[in-house]
């Protein structure tokens, strides 16, 4: 059953009243225009339990900042799962603005040109606009966990792509990119992408894009040095954008691409889009290596990102000498071309002292708990809870696990040193 609350000052201080029970789940605000934002958030702050749907039809949200309008949906309670905004004229770009204030708990909305929106599937559906969705990665939000919604819509992009692609070239405007915007939003889109160029994904979203609109971009001033800028960030990203553009991307060239660069794999979920096939063991063997890279890859990007946070340290090898080392490590296990030499250059590392010490944060004790935990290994006694998976106390036993664990050739003889503090 559905509440009419005729919103005043009076009412919502004596909010809620008595005949408000149970029996109704929805409730429908009326002329709340009226109302400052300050009391209809404690309006909302007092909601019932029992209420799954509110109507808010009737007030004109366009009058509204978006600021207040952030503070007004975010104190909607987690009981409620849907929302009705059908009594506005909400142009597109309106739409998308509210669409990214509304809280992850709001399962469907309802709008003027749409019965129903359900927001659980909507980022991840050919529904929602993709030059909204690029803009919603560079967004700072508490909300969405932006990270695995950009993966998941990227990789329905692509698979639509691929069944539709036999022996010839694929079309890649039919992605669909831009068409809700116009030319100068489309380059300032791409500018902003280009700005936030830090991930794999990027590199990926650039090389779809790359037939038709990137060669246009290059030619204008602002970004003449597009591509040199993009290589500034990583030599072994940019890559991606040439290899993948439209002219010779194939679906031989991505499996070529998944097992030389373990990063697209990891950014967008590539292992599924396709499969590699596994009909031989040296198929297999090498679907287990790239696996083992990624895992790799993971841990060491980790490691950086929290050693960049370190501004000061009273250790000397804190900060760019521990990155640089981590990313030659990287290199190193990336170039490994079996699952043995890939085992002897990780296990050689983590048995050299010279490689840093086994505080909680070092990339040692990084690399050796997550192996330990990914691979299951058996014997590992780290799970007690309050204490560190891994510690200086503990390290060198776990360490002997994972080395009886994974086949490996004759580790290096290192002269003992002092402990090295990154």
């Amino acid at each position: 059953m559905k509440y009419i609350f005729e919103a005043s000052i009076e009412a919502v201080i004596e909010f809620p009243p008595n005949t408000l029970t149970s029996e109704f789940t929805e409730i429908a605000v009326s002329a709340v225009n009226d109302l400052p934002v300050v009391q209809f958030l404690c309006f909302l702050r007092k909601l019932p339990s029992h209420i799954q749907h509110i109507d808010l039809s009737a007030q004109q949200l366009k009058k509204i900042p978006l600021a207040e309008l952030k503070k007004i949906f975010a104190a909607l309670p987690r009981t409620i799962s849907s929302i009705d905004l059908s009594g506005n004229e909400f142009t597109e770009q309106e739409k998308r603005r509210l669409l990214f204030l509304l809280p992850p708990w709001i399962k469907a909305c309802s709008f003027q040109q749409h019965s129903e929106l359900e927001l659980d599937s909507y980022w991840a559906s050919s529904a929602a606009p993709f030059s909204c969705f690029i803009k919603f990665s560079i967004l700072q939000t508490e909300y969405y966990r932006k990270d695995e919604m950009i993966r998941a819509r990227l990789v329905e992009q692509v698979r639509a792509i691929m069944e539709k692609t036999q022996s010839h070239e694929p079309n890649f405007k039919s992605i669909q990119l831009f068409d809700l915007l116009d030319e100068e939003n489309q380059y300032s889109l791409i500018a902003d992408l280009r700005n936030y160029y830090k991930e794999p994904w990027h590199a990926f979203t650039l090389a779809l894009i790359h037939d038709g609109y990137l060669g246009e971009i290059k030619s204008k001033s602002s970004y003449r040095n597009f591509e040199k800028e993009c290589a500034k960030f990583s030599s072994s990203y940019y890559p991606l954008v040439q290899e993948t553009s439209a002219k010779n991307f194939s679906l031989t060239r991505l499996r070529e691409l998944q097992a030389t660069t373990p990063y697209i794999t990891v950014a967008l979920g590539l292992r599924s889009i396709p499969k590699i096939d596994t009909t031989d063991d040296a198929s297999a063997l090498s679907s287990r290596l790239l696996e083992l890279k990624t895992m790799a890859s993971l841990v060491i990007k980790a490691y950086s990102d929290y050693n960049k946070k370190c501004y000061f340290s009273i250790f000397h090898r804190h900060g760019a000498t521990g990155r640089k080392r981590a990313e030659h490590l990287k290199q190193t296990l990336e170039s490994a071309t079996t699952i043995e030499d890939f085992n002897t250059t990780l296990l050689a590392f983590l048995n050299d002292s010279r490689q840093g010490n086994t505080n909680p944060h070092s990339l040692r004790t990084l690399l050796l708990t997550y192996f330990l935990q990914e691979l299951n290994v058996p014997g590992r006694q780290f799970l007690t809870p309050g204490r560190a998976p891994v510690s200086t106390a503990n390290f060198s036993q776990q360490l002997q696990l994972l080395m009886e664990y994974l086949p490996h050739n004759k580790l290096p003889e290192y002269e003992k040193e002092r402990h090295c503090c990154w």
